[in-house]
């Protein structure tokens, strides 16, 4: 699961897994995505996983600079 993550809910992206649905663990490099770090401008929030059509995983996300 990707969630968005920090004070604000929009300070990064987090990584967290389960087996069974219920019981979830964090990955301990969270937050995998951080805000105000390359690309990652003001805010990073909102995160998608959507297959593209040869089979890999793209993320999608949100994100917001100083003027838009």
């Amino acid at each position: 699961m990707l969630n968005s993550g920090g004070s604000a809910g929009n300070a990064g992206i987090g990584y967290a897994w389960s087996w069974d649905h219920v019981h979830w663990r964090k990955a301990e490099i969270n937050p995998v995505y951080k805000n105000g770090s390359g690309l990652f401008l003001d805010r990073c929030y909102t995160p998608r996983l959507v297959r593209d059509a040869d089979g890999s995983l793209l993320l999608y996300r949100a994100a917001k600079d100083a003027t838009a």
